[in-house]
């Protein structure tokens, strides 16, 4: 059986909620069933722990400041590193677009299907 892959990305490891839940979901997750990949941006206080985790790639310019050039930047460094996953379906928010793969956005309201 072909292993499901899931892909985490979130801005920040920042001590909060939605990172711990990350870490937590990343780790837990059982890897004879789930490649499981983790892409954040290079600061804050849980990276120690996010660097224990084998599937972590740093996206450098990723953050959570608007800052137009590393936004852009950030985007084709993701859009890379899901091409070399090979990653087909993600969960992902609902302003981001990338055309050539399926898309599943989740909000508060649970799971909506987005046009391809």
């Amino acid at each position: 059986m072909q292993k499901i892959k899931v892909v985490h990305i979130i801005t920040k490891m920042e001590l909060g909620g939605a990172q711990q839940n990350t870490l937590f979901t990343v780790s837990n997750l059982n890897p004879q069933k789930y490649e499981i990949y983790l892409l954040t941006g290079p600061d804050g206080e849980l990276m120690d722990e996010a660097k224990k985790f084998k599937g972590l790639f740093i996206v450098k310019d990723l953050n959570r400041e608007i800052r137009p050039f590393k936004d852009i930047n950030a985007f084709f460094q993701i859009v890379k590193i899901l091409k070399k996953l090979k990653a087909k379906n993600q969960g992902l928010h609902p302003l981001l677009s990338i055309p050539t793969v399926q898309k599943q956005a989740y909000s508060a309201d649970g799971p909506q299907k987005q046009p391809a």
